[in-house]
């Protein structure tokens, strides 16, 4: 008796341009998700026409600033850096991550800043300064 079917070698090379073609989906449906992410990611960088510093004061011999995000729209605070008189600060942010139009978010840096010693939030090139002349 003589059986028929597919040899193991055919069914081999089927099995692996199975395997290919679904790879090759996959990777296309995760890179047009990947893209829709990118594209619906808020603006990163600091319009520094609508960020308003509110206040400074010492607190445990840090200084905190109030920074207002006066924009319609959200902004990535994570990735902004300070500087005090031009010399790169350690800063912490609260909350850090994305800030709603008209609410604010508070920059810790992580010494005492004398008053008038001129204080910059910076991202991506574009900075803030201010003065913080009313210290307690």
């Amino acid at each position: 008796m003589s059986q028929k079917g597919v040899t193991p070698v055919v069914a081999v090379v089927l099995l692996m341009l199975i395997t290919v073609a679904a790879a090759g989906t996959l990777w296309a449906l995760i890179g047009d998700q990947q893209e829709a992410v990118e594209d619906s990611a808020p603006e990163t960088s600091l319009d520094v026409d609508h960020i308003n510093f509110e206040s400074c004061w010492h607190e445990n011999g840090e200084t905190h600033i109030a920074v207002r995000n006066e924009a319609t729209g959200e902004i990535d605070n994570s990735m902004i850096d300070a500087e005090v008189d031009g010399a790169p600060q350690d800063v912490s942010l609260d909350p850090e991550g994305l800030i709603a139009p008209h609410h604010t978010f508070h920059a810790e840096i992580d010494e005492e800043v004398e008053a008038g010693q001129e204080v910059a939030l910076w991202m991506e090139g574009e900075s803030i300064t201010t003065n913080c002349f009313e210290l307690e």
